[in-house]
């Protein structure tokens, strides 16, 4: 049977999350400040890791959908990821120019689930698991 659970972001898994993120900003998918493509701007391992290693509560914010009963044939077991900010967090400079926001806000930054993964209900899990947080951990 899959198994498929979210939980929160830990260091054994920053280098599968890292790589998810990637592989969905590298797609096309929107430009870095608004002038060049995300795919100029991936993180690089090193940075992924102290980012999150200095900010506890950022990896508290950041779900991962992993599949505990077996791995890829990558070795990865990590099969989507959501990333929450708190309202009290700006994404960007040109945020608070489009909308104000508030405190007992929480924005979805980015929802990517791995291309062999899609269809199977995984970014649904990890919208209700951000849905309960805003509910019951932010609320």
């Amino acid at each position: 049977m899959n198994t498929i659970r979210i939980q929160t972001l830990t260091e054994d898994y920053f280098e599968e999350a890292r790589e998810i993120e990637n592989d969905f900003l590298a797609d096309g998918k929107g430009f870095c400040f608004g002038c060049c493509p995300y795919s100029w701007c991936l993180m690089p391992q090193a940075g992924f890791a102290s980012m999150h290693r200095r900010d506890e509560d950022k990896c508290s914010r950041y779900g991962l959908a992993i599949k505990d009963d077996e791995q890829d044939q990558n070795g990865c077991n990590v099969l989507g990821i959501i990333k929450l900010r708190l309202g009290t967090t700006p994404s960007n400079w040109m945020q608070n120019t489009m909308y104000k926001v508030t405190n007992d806000e929480l924005y979805i930054d980015l929802l990517a689930v791995r291309l062999e993964a899609r269809g199977r209900g995984i970014g649904r899990q990890l919208l209700e698991w951000a849905e309960h947080q805003a509910r019951n951990v932010y609320g």
